[in-house]
């Protein structure tokens, strides 16, 4: 950790300076008061050295910082990464980093937070004539309603103009505060209905690593925590099951196939020194048993995925307080259902197409590509502790503002994400419905009657948000 290496490194360089101006204080021959003062000025520059220590090894290894975002609790968005690119690399590279709007990592919905941002400002540019056909055309967002309806626990299902004027009366941190956990909430709805779509990516991968090495990577921590029980039963049983078969002699077939996998080996110029031994040929027989072991027993953990397995993970990631990170492939998969594309860009995969000319020109810095063709695209940036967006239009002056405005918007203030506070969550669903439940919400379209009704949202929100702003943390 960053905090360690950096007071060790600062730490050791003090120590070894007192340790040398020790050692000549005491060869040398100084009075009383001459050494008195000499101590104290040479403790003030130890401390000196010290701090200029903590500097010098902060600039030279910058790469050992910890993202805060990471902090299920933490509020304060990451800084934005402008200008970032050269204008030759900016040209490869098709997310603009100029035009990066920040979120606020506030128990690790950063993904989700993209998402908010970018279907707020592009649903509230639909014209409200056209809003009817597009909810008949996307019928995810009339259903996402139903999890906001569910998630706040609201009288009546809201409609959308509602919903967004609900969020226009917010600063955009409490937007995220409001509608990125139902968004989450909406992915352990709709998660159980689509299990294979998660049952490669997600479930095969972390149950055979398990199985193989007894641990679990913190990707797939959210997986085996949801499914524990299961994982353990497999596993023993797998134990088992191998123990037995490693008992059984060798057949000659196995052998044969064991032989002939190794002279391959041998043959090959990477491995010029290799020599076929009989330990090798068991050890080779005993993988081949093991592989063979898993995919027997594969079918048995399938059934239990598509079952109970893939509802238990989708209800871990669902529930707010677990603060489980949004992965790529989540994003890409809940845009899909929203008919919105995700393009992915990390550090990594820029700098790979910078570097290579003709992958740059197939990905344009991209590490995952959505699949398909959908109404919108929408870009983001994971830095690997934390994810951002391209604004949604990818307009400078609107990025500008998004930026700048994070937190207060004339006379708005954010009043929610209190720092340290798990009750905030029920504080934040009290104040929806405290706003919400008064209104008569009639139907999910964007009529104008549904408009009218939602003219006394501002008034009501301003109110809450009055009331409320004397007790806010930001």
């Amino acid at each position: 950790m960053k905090a360690l290496n950096q007071y060790t490194f600062a730490g050791t360089a003090s120590v070894t300076f007192l340790a040398i101006a020790s050692y000549y204080l005491k060869a040398a021959t100084i009075g009383a008061a001459a050494l008195s003062f000499i101590t104290v000025g040479v403790f003030s520059s130890a401390l000196v050295l010290f701090l200029a220590a903590q500097l010098a090894y902060s600039f030279f290894y910058p790469e050992t910082q910890r993202s805060s975002s990471a902090n299920k609790t933490d509020t304060s968005p990451t800084p934005v990464p402008t200008n970032t690119l050269s204008t030759e690399a900016q040209a490869v590279i098709r997310i603009d980093m100029n035009k990066i709007c920040q979120t606020s990592g506030w128990y690790n919905n950063c993904g989700l937070n993209c998402m908010t941002h970018f279907m707020f400002t592009k649903l509230s540019a639909i014209p409200s004539k056209q809003f009817t056909r597009f909810l008949k055309e996307n019928p995810e967002y009339d259903s996402f309603l139903s999890t906001f309806q569910t998630y706040y626990g609201l009288q009546q299902k809201p409609n959308w103009s509602v919903v967004l004027t609900l969020l226009t009366d917010h600063t955009r941190s409490d937007r995220e505060a409001i509608f990125a956990p139902v968004l989450r909430s909406h992915i352990g709805k709709i998660m159980p209905t689509f299990p294979k779509d998660f049952l490669d990516t997600k479930f095969v991968t972390a149950l055979s690593d398990y199985v193989q090495t007894g641990e679990v990577t913190d990707v797939a921590n959210a997986v085996y925590a949801s499914n524990k029980d299961f994982f353990k039963e497999y596993k023993a049983e797998f134990d088992v099951a191998l123990e037995k078969a490693k008992a059984v002699k060798p057949t000659r077939a196995e052998s044969a196939k064991a032989n002939k996998n190794l002279q391959a080996k041998q043959k090959n110029k990477d491995f010029p020194d290799f020599v076929i031994t009989e330990v090798g040929i068991l050890d080779i027989i005993q993988l081949q048993r093991k592989l063979k072991l898993e995919d027997e027993m594969l079918p048995k953990a399938k059934a239990y995925w598509m079952s109970r397995g893939c509802k238990a993970y989708a209800g871990y990631v669902a529930d707010l307080k677990k603060a489980e990170m949004i992965s790529a492939d989540q994003l890409q998969w809940l845009g899909e259902r929203f008919n919105i594309g995700v393009e992915v860009y990390t550090p990594a995969s820029m700098d790979r197409a910078i570097e290579d000319p003709i992958l740059g020109e197939s990905n344009h810095g991209m590490q995952c590509m959505p699949e398909g063709h959908f109404k919108w695209t929408m870009r983001v940036h994971n830095s690997g502790m934390h994810w951002t967006f391209e604004e949604a239009n990818e307009r400078q002056a609107a990025t500008d503002d998004h930026n700048s405005h994070f937190y207060s918007d004339d006379n708005k203030s954010s009043q929610y994400k209190k720092l340290g506070s798990p009750q905030s969550i029920e504080m934040i669903k009290k104040a929806i419905q405290e706003i919400m439940n008064p209104i008569k919400l009639l139907t999910s379209t964007f009529s104008s009657s549904a408009k009218k009704a939602a003219k006394p949202v501002a008034t009501v929100g301003k109110a809450t948000a009055k009331n409320k702003r004397k007790k806010a943390v930001h």
